[in-house]
């Protein structure tokens, strides 16, 4: 069994460890904990050899966590958090904090809450970043849990344990009304009405691209 020495222990090692296990890629856990990916490569070399493990294998383009990095990332993870809580002793003020937050929020929903929450931060006069990914509704509570998003933005379904959720809003749609008039016309008349507005709708975007993934920072711009 390897047997580690923690008196000189680099707890930073801990947050290159878990921004890894969160992303999964050199060049994002780089950015993720604000260093350079050589720094980070370095870091992954040292804790390596301190704990007597791979901890990460390269499979493509990810580096996938080897059974004894998947045993200790949760602890890591909760450590780092109460460490970070103890160290912090103040209470949480977004004017003063340079805290970053990763927010989950899918397709065009990001369009819509992201300029929301460009306009409250400069209200606030707040240093908090804010980071917006898209994610799949079928593993973004994996991710909550893993720390790769703080925050998701997504249809409901029931929480896993351990995550906090919030009813934002209720929303209705109409597929179809009387007073379309489509839907009241002849058969023929019904048939031409629907090629029409198709006609009418690719027309009118023509010139448009949509890219529901547009970087936040490039959306905030706009509005900061």
């Amino acid at each position: 069994m390897h047997s580690m020495n923690i008196s000189n222990f680099d707890l930073n090692l801990l947050r290159v460890f878990d921004a890894m296990m969160a992303e999964r890629n050199v060049t994002r856990a780089a950015q993720r904990v604000f260093l350079s990916q050589p720094a980070v490569s370095h870091a992954l070399a040292r804790l390596r050899k301190e704990i007597g493990d791979p901890l990460f294998v390269r499979a493509g383009r990810e580096m996938i966590p080897t059974a004894k990095a998947t045993e200790l990332g949760p602890a890591v993870h909760t450590m780092l958090d109460q460490l970070a809580l103890v160290v912090g002793k103040t209470r949480f003020d977004p004017r003063t904090s340079a805290a970053v937050f990763r927010i989950g929020i899918v397709d065009v929903r990001e369009y819509l809450l992201a300029p929301l929450f460009a306009k409250l931060m400069r209200e606030e006069g707040s240093r908090v970043r804010l980071l917006v990914h898209g994610f799949d509704d079928a593993n973004f509570q994996a991710q909550l849990a893993s720390g790769a998003l703080d925050i998701a933005v997504s249809m409901p379904q029931p929480p896993a344990p351990g995550i906090h959720s919030r009813k934002l809003s209720t929303q209705g749609k109409c597929l179809a009304s009387q007073s379309h008039c489509g839907l009241t016309a002849s058969g023929d008349q019904r048939t031409g009405y629907w090629k029409k507005r198709e006609l009418e709708e690719r027309w009118s975007m023509r010139r448009r691209t949509f890219s529901p993934y547009r970087p936040f920072s490039q959306i905030a711009t706009c509005y900061l």
